[in-house]
């Protein structure tokens, strides 16, 4: 995986998974992220992971807020 895709992940990490936010981070068209996700196997899962990874994070805050 190429230097910019490997920026985009670590923008998606800080982002929670939140494309616009990241690819204003790494100034890239969100249409270049979802070329990356189409072309890119590698680039394409470790986004999944992150997606899951953050879809965690909101779902503990949310059950913290209900309780």
């Amino acid at each position: 995986m190429d230097t910019l895709k490997k920026a985009m992940i670590e923008a998606l990490k800080k982002s929670l998974g939140r494309v616009t936010d990241a690819t204003r981070a790494v100034d890239i068209a969100r249409s270049t992220h979802y070329l990356w996700m189409e072309t890119d196997p590698e680039y394409k899962a470790a986004v999944a992971e992150l997606n899951e990874i953050a879809l965690d994070h909101v779902e503990s805050k949310l059950f913290e807020l209900i309780n």
